[in-house]
């Protein structure tokens, strides 16, 4: 009987593909704990500085995932309404509410018109918050669609009116030179 030649062959090749591919996963694997640490620091830097300029700039952060109708709120927008963060951010239609009667149905036609098209929008409106206090605040919104262009996210800003008419002043009362590079000013 003569041995099959061929067959070895093809065993020997597909083992020497295996090796390869053995190695490759373990030089992923290896590599997997800094690519891990690099992301973890980068994702902290970005965390710091979102924390940072809702800070100076006074403004909160919110999102709404439209399949879990999860409602996120930052730090900024629980000071805002004066909402005690142990209570976790409110469900949309209790967030709603948060906002004057008066002002209710132009905030839900705003954001059905967001949800419904897929755009971006922006209002003033007065909220009252847990506190009993009327405060004018503006909300802006973006909408996160998935690739069949259904909308699965609205993602925003939130920001005491107030607050953005002294960020006009600060801006419009501005040196003219306060925005040009240092080399370029005469």
């Amino acid at each position: 009987m003569r041995p099959n030649v061929e067959g070895g062959v093809g065993i020997l090749i597909f083992g020497a593909a295996l090796s390869v591919i053995a190695i490759i996963a373990l030089i992923a694997l290896w590599r997997l704990p800094s690519e891990l640490a690099a992301l973890r620091r980068s994702s902290q830097r970005t965390k710091t500085t979102l924390l940072a300029a809702e800070r100076l700039g006074g403004i909160g952060t919110w999102s709404i995932d439209l399949q879990t109708r999860e409602v996120f709120w930052s730090k900024r927008v629980f000071d805002i309404h004066r909402r005690d963060p142990a209570k976790g951010a409110p469900a949309i239609d209790a967030a709603i509410s948060y906002y004057h009667p008066l002002d209710r149905d132009m905030v839900k036609r705003s954001v059905d018109m967001a949800l419904a098209h897929g755009d971006d929008y922006e209002f003033t409106a007065r909220i009252i918050r847990d506190d009993g206090v009327q405060k004018r605040v503006v909300s802006r919104g973006m909408c996160q669609k998935n690739v069949a262009g259904t909308v699965v996210a609205v993602f925003g800003i939130f920001i005491e009116a107030d607050k953005v008419r002294s960020l006009e002043d600060v801006i419009r009362n501005a040196p003219e030179s306060a925005g040009t590079p240092p080399a370029q000013r005469g």
